[in-house]
């Protein structure tokens, strides 16, 4: 007589069907997004929340089909692949660590050997720690009424960069020589590239534009890893509109590729600045918050992954794609920072500038030309592969490059003739 046919699951046939049902999963997410409409959504339901609730459905419909024929069975199989899995992952992760100890004495060893003066020898400095206060509304903001030094040093004598720049008491960098007879502002919000990162204070891009057009004086509200976030949490303080005498004027956003990433924001910039980042919830009534305090939970998890020398070693990133959702996330942020000035400034001389270098997406660009924000395109007038425009040995923009691009700016924009 044959015995009856017992149903088991092999914790590989188990982690297979669960990584199959991902794969699902996220399919159907494609095809969901392809349905909804630009803000990415379908029949009003966000679409990544329809993915947490695709797959939060398809895993119970799973357990629930494996357990019924065998709970005993598959209980102890389940277990048993989880254990597996983890003692797999934790044997990896001992390897992935002396992989990369082994590699770091290598690199340590070559560059011992080149000279200072040269773009791969080590780098040191500058010490953005000792430029800024932790802030409610902003995560981190320059200390105010200040002067700092920032050294970048290539080896032990050779400078890539020795400047000076200095605050004013609104914690805004100064824009020197400001022209007296200004009758008119300009706001610029950004990251390093608009605040002038390895760049005396005569050399920013507020800077430029100011001195080539005595009309305008120029306020730099950006900072080192800013994003479009910070813009919009700058627009939303209380006093925000006090700071400027000028009556009439234009704000310029400066795109850099690199805020998508921030807006997200992805493993390497949610766990920075010891979780003083700034987030953007746009179901919340105050929009903006810090990461260790609006998503606490991300924020523990994005530090644990930070110790794993597995993601470390093969420089992977979460998310491991910019999705349509994330694009959106950025279109929402400028709208939200495009109204709030309008309604404190009474006029919407808003414009969003694209840094050379950088991309705009085609979902952000539909989005402001909906709202008519006009875009300064200015992403092919130098690439980051010209280096006249660029610190040699620093990823940052140099003095020519923010005079060309303040050249460019007022030429677009004529304002000689006062069309702002």
């Amino acid at each position: 007589m044959i015995p009856p046919h017992k149903s088991t699951t092999s914790p590989l046939h188990l982690l297979g069907y669960g990584f199959l049902f991902y794969i699902t999963a996220e399919s159907l997410l494609l095809f969901i997004d392809y349905l909804g409409n630009d803000d990415s959504s379908t029949l009003g339901v966000q679409n990544q929340e329809l993915l947490f609730y695709l797959k939060t459905g398809i895993i119970i419909f799973f357990l629930l089909i494996l357990f019924k024929k065998n709970p005993k069975r598959n209980t102890q199989n389940l277990v048993l692949s989880l254990v597996s899995i983890t003692i797999m992952l934790f044997i990896v992760e001992i390897v992935c660590r002396l992989v990369l100890t082994i590699k770091h004495s290598k690199e340590v060893v070559e560059v011992t050997n080149v000279n200072s003066g040269q773009e791969n020898c080590v780098q040191s400095g500058p010490d953005y720690t000792n430029v800024y206060n932790t802030n409610p509304n902003l995560g981190i903001i320059p200390k105010p009424s200040n002067v700092f030094n920032w050294i970048k040093k290539c080896g032990a004598d050779h400078y890539i960069f020795n400047v000076r720049f200095a605050t004013d008491k609104y914690s805004r960098r100064i824009t020197p020589d400001s022209p007296k007879g200004a009758s008119k502002y300009a706001l610029f919000f950004g990251c390093s590239f608009t605040f002038g990162d390895g760049l005396n204070d005569n050399q920013t891009l507020p800077y430029f534009f100011q001195s080539l057009n005595q009309q305008y004086k120029s306020y730099n509200y950006a900072f080192n890893s800013y994003t479009t976030t910070h813009m919009l949490a700058h627009l939303n303080r209380t006093s925000f509109s006090q700071e400027i005498q000028e009556k009439e004027g234009v704000a310029f956003y400066i795109f850099y590729t690199g805020h998508l990433e921030r807006n997200i924001p992805s493993l390497s910039w949610g766990r920075s600045w010891d979780g003083n980042y700034l987030v953007y919830d746009k179901n919340s009534l105050e929009k903006t918050g810090i990461i260790k305090q609006k998503e606490p939970i991300k924020y523990w998890l994005f530090n644990k992954a930070n110790n794993l020398a597995f993601l470390k070693l093969f420089q992977i990133n979460y998310p491991l794609r910019i999705t349509k959702e994330n694009l959106a996330k950025t279109a929402d942020i400028i709208e939200d920072a495009y109204r709030v000035y309008t309604e404190k400034f009474a006029n919407k001389n808003f414009i969003v500038l694209v840094y050379p270098g950088s991309q705009l997406p085609t979902l952000v660009k539909q989005r402001l030309h909906n709202l008519q924000i006009r875009i300064l395109n200015y992403e092919d007038l130098f690439t980051l592969k010209q280096s006249e425009f660029w610190i040699k040995g620093d990823g940052h923009p140099n003095e020519k490059a923010n005079r060309r691009v303040a050249q460019e700016i007022i030429a677009d924009l004529k304002v000689s003739s006062n069309l702002y």
